[in-house]
């Protein structure tokens, strides 16, 4: 005889909710309402307060898509700390001390789309911490890794992953080294800004494998130099802005390999040389700009290779010595103007004709930064040299025509160039 069907059901009803309600100790679990789930399956919430470690997989419920950590004392985050957990999408850990995350910690989570650890105390990110990060089905993730007081990103923390869109890492992270690779592996990126104030190093190659990338903003840091291959690997950047910075020295080939940079800007920077092939391989830039920097030198071929800009914009500069040829291979369009120039360093072989070769500079109102040598040249064409703290010492009565050389040498002039400086007033013209 057939026994009914009505008991069994309701033992499996039993056993279903049950499984539902089981929870972490410390945590609230509840359903998220009006939510539903891949294929239909509904979502829950586990939050979490006042944890000395992390939950095993097997204390969450099998509906579970969210966590959230807050006020713990973790201290770490092991590696395949939420592996088993199937159906995890989004993960935040707040102010709970942690200080390290366990190499491919976040790895098996197969349809996390965010994940946010913020106010830790996590001071080195290191190598495959963030590794191994899946989107399901192709969709964006979001790490946000704000005010955890990091320093260092080692090489490979992002190894593995894959579809993440933003990184959130400025704000509140004394980041004081970008190690070689630091992002490799953040290959879905579109956009990065990064706001460094505590930036002393960058290492060659840091931002190689950001392969997406179209525009990369830097700001706010003060460094020895950048590297030879500072900015390799960055083969699909558009827009490439830094501001707000202090450099010694952009060596020669830091930017070599970043063939797709169509826009370069640099503004309101200190640098201290600008060396030799320093924007050798940036040669499909179209637009180049640096303004209102202070410059200390710029070297012979400084801009070699970079062959196909279309506008040089150097304006509202003060630099302080230009040597021989240092814009040659310049095809098209240069406007300088608005410089302060140290007319005693060398601003002469600057518009001399070997380096110009077919391009015609647009030169206006530059100016000197008060040279300590002047040459001034009289009605009847002979010259003697002065020296002066202040052009004001020099410059009196009707306007003089001055050349600037130095003590040593004598005064030069390139027939059909611009070559000479006219003094207004207290205000000297390059014409």
């Amino acid at each position: 005889m057939r026994r009914p069907l009505f008991p069994v059901t309701t033992l499996l009803l039993v056993v279903a909710v049950a499984s539902a309600a089981a929870c972490p100790d410390d945590c609230t679990c509840s359903f998220i309402a009006s939510s539903r789930g891949t294929r239909g399956r509904p979502e829950m919430r586990v939050a979490c307060k006042g944890l000395s470690s992390l939950p095993q997989a097997i204390d969450y419920p099998t509906e579970t898509s969210t966590v959230v950590i807050r006020e713990s004392r973790l201290t770490g985050i092991p590696t395949d700390a939420f592996k088993g957990v199937p159906y995890l999408t989004r993960v935040e850990i707040h102010n709970s001390s942690v200080a390290a995350v366990g190499a491919f910690a976040f790895r098996g989570l197969d349809r996390l789309s965010h994940l946010i650890i913020r106010n830790n105390a996590i001071q080195v990110l290191q190598s495959n911490s963030m590794g191994d990060i899946k989107g399901f089905r192709n969709k964006k993730i979001i790490i946000d890794l704000e005010h955890n007081a990091i320093q260092v990103i080692e090489g490979h923390a992002f190894n593995g992953t894959s579809f993440v869109s933003s990184l959130l890492l400025s704000n509140g992270n004394p980041i004081v080294t970008l190690r070689t690779d630091a992002f490799s592996g953040l290959q879905y990126v579109n956009l990065l800004e990064l706001h460094l104030p505590h930036l002393l190093s960058i290492e060659p190659y840091a931002f190689r494998g950001l392969w997406n990338v179209t525009r990369l903003t830097l700001s706010g840091f003060s460094v020895a130099q950048l590297p030879a291959h500072a900015f390799s690997g960055l083969e699909s950047v558009r827009t490439f802005v830094m501001s707000n910075v202090t450099v010694d020295a952009i060596e020669s080939r830091a930017f070599e390999d970043v063939y797709g940079f169509t826009n370069l800007k640099i503004a309101n920077a200190s640098i201290g040389a600008i060396r030799t092939d320093a924007f050798h391989g940036a040669r499909e830039t179209m637009n180049f700009v640096i303004t209102m920097s202070h410059i200390g030198l710029i070297e012979t071929y400084a801009f070699h290779g970079m062959d196909d800009v279309y506008l040089y914009q150097i304006y509202n500069n003060d630099i302080d010595a230009i040597e021989q040829r240092a814009i040659v291979g310049v095809r098209f369009y240069t406007f300088f103007y608005n410089n302060r120039l140290d007319c005693g360093c060398g601003v002469y072989p600057l518009f001399e004709e070997h380096m110009i070769e077919a391009n015609v500079p647009i030169v206006e109102n530059n100016r000197c930064q008060e040279p300590k040598e002047i040459v001034d040249v009289d009605a009847s064409g002979a010259s003697s040299l002065r020296k002066s703290d202040r052009i004001g010492e020099i410059v009196n009565g009707p306007a003089l025509i001055l050349q600037c050389a130095p003590s040593t040498a004598p005064v030069r002039t390139v027939s059909g160039l611009l070559t000479a400086l006219v003094v207004v007033g207290s205000m000297i013209v390059l014409i």
